[in-house]
């Protein structure tokens, strides 16, 4: 059965098997250095698809203050300003002051999984990371979206109770 006109609410009742293949969209940057470094995803996101889950992962050396950004994108930035004109790939995750966001990295080694299922209008973008460093620091953070596309048919059997 065709569900390409369906409203989206409704898609979103199908059971999880209906959307098909699920790919990781990863980036990732390790920075030795003072200022900030940015990196862009290999991988581009659907254009409209829902995001099963989002990791975090983290590795910090030593004391020195650290934080990383988070963004879907087109192209690397070249600036912070750049990256803040970007739409955040976690809103409301961090310290947001104005354009500027946040994500703080402990110290040590860490990881965060958010099991998510959830319907997002990626464009076609990318996901971008920013790190900045302050002080002597020797830090790695990764992003892995697990995301899918939506369904455009299902079987009719399903839909047939």
């Amino acid at each position: 059965m065709d569900v390409s006109k369906w409203p989206l609410n409704k898609i979103m009742q199908l059971p999880d098997h209906c959307f098909g293949q699920r790919w990781p969209v990863t980036v990732m940057r390790h920075i030795g250095v003072l200022g900030p470094t940015w990196a862009i995803s290999y991988e581009a996101f659907p254009d409209v698809g829902v995001t099963w889950s989002v990791a975090y992962r983290w590795w910090s050396q030593n004391e020195a203050v650290r934080f990383c950004n988070l963004a879907f994108g087109d192209q690397l930035p070249t600036s912070e300003a750049m990256m803040n004109g970007l739409e955040p790939a976690l809103p409301g995750f961090g310290e947001h002051e104005g354009p500027v966001r946040d994500i703080v990295m402990p110290i040590g080694t860490g990881e965060i999984v958010w099991p998510m299922r959830r319907v997002q209008r990626f464009q076609g973008r990318r996901l971008v990371i920013e790190i900045t460093g302050v002080g002597f620091i020797n830090v790695f953070a990764e992003f892995v979206f697990e995301v899918s596309s939506l369904p455009k048919e299902v079987p009719d059997c399903l839909l047939s109770v």
